[in-house]
């Protein structure tokens, strides 16, 4: 019960996240902007490490912590209340 609750979150956050790179890496190969694909590649790597944490380890969960902003930080983390402890 509580590993399907961590991945309906996990899953969730994932599908935020898609959503947010989706409009970026839509557009064909060769129009896009300079730098598109640097932001495409940080978005992806910054999915991973938000999402690619060790259940029980506070330093894996946290590791991706420098890629959000404070108020998205607080945001992603309150996706996981009932599932950590503080």
């Amino acid at each position: 019960m509580k590993t399907t609750r961590r991945f309906v979150a996990a899953l969730r956050v994932s599908l935020c996240l898609a959503a947010a790179v989706h409009p970026l890496s839509a557009q064909a190969a060769g129009s896009e902007a300079p730098g598109q694909s640097a932001t495409v590649a940080f978005a992806e790597r910054a999915a991973v490490r938000s999402l690619g944490f060790t259940q029980g380890d506070a330093r894996s969960f946290t590791a991706g912590r420098p890629d959000f902003t404070d108020s998205a930080w607080t945001s992603f983390r309150k996706e996981f209340e009932g599932f950590r402890r503080s």
